[in-house]
């Protein structure tokens, strides 16, 4: 029994190596990616802006520029507590799944049955009475000799990577966003305060108005657009108060938790930015991009479905071997004994009414929506760079001219202060030159925010390798939990 098992099985391998030998026999040739029109070798903005000495690292975390310890603490809670994340690793990790369903194909599959039966039931000699069983071990092996096999398994792995590559994108985006979040706060805590001392300031601006206008030095116009003024400032106080608030709420449930009050973090000044931008900033940094590689890796991936749809016109090939034991019980005694079989056996579709043919087509069009995507992919990309380098340049040049007319102002504050403490005017034009320079702290506020949003908004745009090192600290946590 021993040797016939033997014997079964290396016939059985034996077949399959030497069939296995056919494989390989690729029916489709790969789509050749290349772009619509050559890329750029530098992104056109940067011909009119200033540009410095550092340079665009890639490889190190961005946020680590602006040298904020809460905001590095915030980015390291998102990173790690994001439910959009947690979703795409678990989409991720089912890419890997089929990979590993499809990779499975490339083996034979086996199977153990066993049978026991009691029975009883009229024979040619009396009653067959007695206990039957039957155990046996099948396998089977498809034969890919057109590449379909390898084809899916391929189609699998390149759609993992671009699942992979996806999950990057949106730790990229994450990053971002807690960023621009809480210097929003950040800002709006600091228009808050300007806001209130504005008001402030307008309220002594309309008792001076008051006393003036029942003295009959000013008409009642100057009374009601000081009114007007301080109702204009009270107004945007409240809705600066919404928009922080609304903004820690964001903020809180990107990170991973509930709203909480009072706010759990430090509050601390927009920082300013250097007004150089990195040098060396090519068109190819635009490669490091995620979403850039997740759309070329779709390109393969569909590409592969094609080859895998073409395989499917053709016959299949598959061994079969089966070894085993029976008893059955008849009349005159038992019947016992070994029992194997070795089988090929190829099949091919005769008539479908085309579906097969129709999945090639599909396949195909497929492949070719993945193209213009990827190309389309590519086109953004270079928009977002060249939209972020030139908001960078508008709000540095923004910035430089509120800080010369804020100049202006605190000159102008301190000429009307002279000329009160000198006697030779009333206190209301140091009131009102306070107010244009408290109003023009605000906007200076916006500006410089902006501007970090801006250079956010760049390094998002360049892409970068950083976020690798942050997916498998989350990759081994599930490993080890």
């Amino acid at each position: 029994m021993n040797r016939v098992c033997r014997l079964s099985i290396t016939s059985f391998l034996l077949i399959a190596a030497l069939v296995g030998t056919l494989n390989g026999c690729s029916l489709h040739k790969p789509v050749r990616i290349e772009p619509r029109q050559p890329v750029p070798q530098e992104f056109s903005s940067l011909s009119r802006l200033t540009v410095g000495k550092t340079s665009f690292d890639s490889l190190t975390p961005w946020w680590k520029s602006f040298g904020n310890k809460q905001l590095d603490r915030l980015i390291e809670q998102g990173l790690r507590e994001n439910l959009d994340i947690k979703a795409g690793i678990a989409r991720l990790l089912q890419a890997r799944a089929l990979v590993k369903a499809a990779r499975s194909s490339y083996f034979p599959s086996l199977s153990a049955e066993y049978q026991i039966s009691r029975t009883k039931q009229p024979g040619y000699f009396g009653q067959d009475v007695g206990t039957n069983y039957r155990m046996s071990v099948a396998a089977s092996y498809e034969l890919d000799l057109w590449r379909r096999i390898a084809s899916g398994v391929k189609a699998a792995r390149f759609e993992q990577m671009a699942s992979e590559q996806d999950l990057l994108t949106l730790y990229m985006g994450t990053s971002a966003q807690v960023a621009e979040l809480y210097f929003f706060i950040c800002a709006k805590h600091k228009e808050k305060k300007l806001t209130k001392e504005e008001i402030e300031a307008l309220e002594i601006q309309l008792s001076i108005s008051v006393d003036q206008y029942q003295q009959g030095l000013v008409e009642a116009d100057e009374v009601l657009e000081a009114r007007n003024e301080l109702a204009k400032k009270r107004a945007l106080n409240t809705q600066i108060e919404q928009d922080e608030e609304k903004a820690r709420y964001a903020l809180s449930i990107l990170i991973g938790r509930y709203p909480e009050y009072p706010f759990p973090f430090t509050i601390s000044p927009v920082p300013p930015l250097e007004k150089s931008f990195p040098a060396g900033i090519s068109a190819a940094v635009i490669q490091n991009r995620p979403d850039v590689r997740a759309a070329y890796l779709r390109i393969k991936a569909s590409d592969a479905r094609v080859a895998q749809a073409i395989a499917d016109l053709f016959p299949t090939a598959n061994l079969m071997a089966q070894f085993g034991r029976s008893s059955t019980a008849i009349s005159i005694g038992k019947i016992v004994g070994s029992f194997w079989s070795v089988a090929f056996s190829a099949a091919m579709s005769v008539f479908d009414a085309g579906k097969r043919s129709a999945e090639v087509q599909r396949a195909r069009a497929k492949t070719m929506e993945a193209m213009a995507l990827y190309h389309k992919t590519i086109l953004q990309a270079f928009k977002e760079v060249e939209d972020a380098l030139m908001d960078n340049w508008a709000a540095r040049e923004l910035i430089s001219e509120l800080e010369k007319e804020q100049r202006a102002y605190e000159e102008l504050y301190e000429l009307a202060m002279d000329r009160y403490v000198s006697g030779l005017s009333d206190y209301l034009p140091v009131i009102k030159s306070k107010v244009g320079l408290i109003e023009l702290q605000r906007q200076l506020v916006i500006a410089r925010y902006q501007a970090i949003s801006s250079r956010i908004s760049l390094y998002r745009c360049l892409g970068g390798v950083w976020m690798r090192p942050y997916l498998n600290r989350s990759l081994r946590g599930l490993k080890n939990g």
